[in-house]
């Protein structure tokens, strides 16, 4: 049986080792999906990215107690931790101590900074896979925390998108107090737009899936590490309320959640019509089972009346020149209408 610390030794190699050899798959999947325009950005983003990674010992557990014979040699590591787990060890990097589910990260010098490791230690026994940004002295830090075997690659993809699609825009001080304004992909961390959160986590998985299979493509492999097959996802579910939003406006969501403005977007859509959709969604979503047939039938009704509103404020638009839009907004006006366009009220 292997000591404890040799199994951490081995599996913080074999995930820094697994990464490093992927780096430019994955690089070049995001890349090939939001296009060459982006590739200065995407590797730049890439650059500041932190992985942290460990173990869940409840998973552990249920997995080690329940899984069939014929499953055994899969979830190997498995019981490799679970005997060794009496073992104790803990992990003391920059003068602090780690749990003993903690493996290891790409980037020891975060634990230097103690907001990000009381962060990190309040959350290390999470099931699900996170990202996190920071901002120190020494520059913009994307954390990507994840389980060790539980976390799947699809999963993992979905994280870096994240990441990767999120940017600090600007400083507001208030009482001598600087705070950082982050956007993440369509969604501001300022807002408190919870509506808005939930359309952004379905964009995201529609928008990894689809990275996913470019990055298998390209020969990308992460399963050393990643094996998943234990805990479900609730965006299956999900998925249904943006599907025909994704094949529409697909181009679109791309330039808003990559780029500096999501405005680009609700132009085009038109904003009203952006947070009712957000609001719909918010409100259908499920966290516990597929709903039945006829409710989703119904939410799919409200769902798709919104988006081919939308479809048709697109095709519009595009035909009127900025003085026929605002000849309409004046048109509007006068009928006692109040009009507002990108935040503005005319």
């Amino acid at each position: 049986m292997m000591r404890y610390k040799e199994l951490i030794e081995k599996y913080d190699a074999l995930v820094k080792e697994t990464l490093a050899k992927n780096k430019s798959i994955l690089e070049e999947s995001f890349i090939e999906y939001f296009g060459e325009g982006f590739r200065t950005k995407i590797l730049k983003n890439f650059a500041d990215l932190i992985y942290v990674y460990y173990l869940n010992w409840n998973t552990i557990e249920l997995v080690c107690n329940k899984v069939s014979d014929e499953k055994r040699e899969k979830y190997k590591p498995y019981f490799a931790f679970q005997e060794a787990r009496n073992d104790f060890y803990h992990t003391f990097i920059q003068g602090q101590i780690l749990p003993n589910n903690f493996i290891g990260t790409t980037d020891e010098t975060i634990f230097l900074n103690f907001d990000i490791y009381t962060y990190i230690l309040k959350r290390i026994n999470d099931v699900g896979a996170y990202t996190t940004l920071w901002k120190d002295d020494t520059g913009t830090k994307r954390i990507i925390c994840f389980n060790l075997f539980l976390t799947d690659e699809e999963v993992l993809i979905h994280e870096i998108n994240h990441a990767i699609t999120r940017d600090w825009i600007l400083e507001k001080k208030k009482n001598n107090i600087t705070k950082l304004i982050d956007k993440a992909g369509l969604t501001i961390d300022d807002d408190g737009d919870t509506d808005e959160e939930i359309l952004e986590e379905l964009l995201t998985e529609k928008s990894s899936m689809k990275i996913y299979e470019i990055f298998k493509r390209r020969g990308g492999d992460l399963t050393a590490f990643l094996m998943g097959g234990i805990y479900g996802s609730v965006y299956g579910y999900n998925l249904y309320l943006v599907d025909k939003f994704f094949d529409i406006f697909e181009e679109k969501i791309k330039i808003a959640r990559m780029g500096d403005n999501k405005n680009f977007l609700l132009e085009s859509v038109g904003r009203e019509s952006y947070y009712l959709l957000s609001r719909l969604i918010s409100q259908y979503y499920v966290t516990d089972g597929e709903p039945i047939s006829q409710i989703k039938e119904y939410n799919l009704d409200r769902v798709l009346s919104v988006v081919s509103y939308m479809e048709e404020y697109a095709k519009h638009q595009e035909r009127l020149t900025d003085e026929d839009l605002m000849s309409y907004y004046q048109h509007l006006i006068k009928l006692g209408k109040k009009v507002t366009v990108l935040n503005k009220v005319i």
